[in-house]
């Protein structure tokens, strides 16, 4: 239900802005020589290479890659991602894709998730969710990590994939729960760091919620697949960082260290965290 408010939200609003002010305002469309099915499968190609599609751990390779690995690594996946997508996000950036200031949760991710919804089977849908996911998401805090660039993942891109974790949310079936990835750890995540990324302590919640369902599930397999007991350590070690997160947010209703690179006015409590060595996950601002 509240997805359909929000469409005829977004419709009516677009009507009116068209109408009143009709230089201000263009519907989100997508070029489709750039997204497409090749770009879906090719996000996927390049973010699990090395990862064996039935692996419910990601190998030390990988998570290299991936999360804290040698410098030298990083820069490398780093152009890998520059010279593959560099293009796909340059498409959608502020100057030709306009995202309003306040707008719900559905409507920055529109185009999109019409493109996940489009899809011809379950399966498909669930290969576009992730896709997406990861480009808007992820491929940004590879390209984009300097203060002067870390408002394009903030501001812009941050929203689109968080629509679409939110929406993927309320989908029946809902795509992270396909057979395909349901008990694979190192795809299923990717789908819920949206949440983790929002200042909206909501989305935390059901972070936390998601997660504890999965390791239900996986502790059920445990007696009879070594490999899920893994998985679960590698769960809990995402929710340790979720808590560090939401103690954050509980605290001081945003990310500090976001402040200065979004121009934002930091609070006494915030310059005494930060100065103290507060949590800044690795970036700039």
């Amino acid at each position: 239900m509240q997805m359909l408010i929000d469409i005829a939200l977004y419709l009516c609003e677009a009507l009116i802005i068209t109408l009143c002010f009709p230089m201000a305002f263009r519907p989100h469309t997508l070029n489709r020589t750039i997204f497409n099915p090749s770009l879906y499968n090719r996000v996927l190609d390049v973010w699990f290479e090395g990862l064996p599609r039935d692996a419910k751990v990601a190998p030390s390779a990988v998570n290299d890659r991936w999360f804290q690995g040698p410098p030298e690594i990083k820069r490398a996946f780093d152009e890998k991602c520059r010279q593959e997508f560099s293009h796909s996000l340059e498409a959608v950036n502020p100057q030709n894709y306009s995202i309003l200031a306040n707008e719900s949760s559905f409507r920055p991710a529109a185009p999109f998730i019409n493109e996940i919804n489009s899809a011809d089977d379950d399966g498909e849908k669930t290969r576009r969710t992730l896709s997406l996911i990861l480009l808007f998401d992820q491929m940004p805090r590879n390209l984009y990590r300097t203060m002067e660039t870390l408002p394009l993942v903030y501001n812009q891109y941050d929203p689109i994939a968080l629509g679409i974790a939110r929406h993927m949310l309320t989908m029946k079936p809902r795509p992270d729960l396909h057979e395909s990835v349901r008990h694979m750890q190192p795809w299923r995540m990717w789908f819920y760091l949206p949440l983790m990324h929002s200042e909206d302590i909501a989305d935390h919640n059901s972070f936390i919620q998601i997660h504890n369902e999965l390791k239900t599930e996986l502790l059920a397999m445990a007696d009879k697949d070594p490999a899920a007991k893994e998985a679960v350590t590698s769960i809990q070690e995402n929710e340790k960082y979720e808590r560090i997160h939401y103690e954050i947010l509980e605290k001081f209703g945003r990310y500090p260290h976001r402040n200065s690179c979004l121009g934002r006015e930091s609070t006494k409590e915030e310059k005494e965290y930060l100065e103290k060595g507060g949590m800044t996950f690795g970036v700039q601002g």
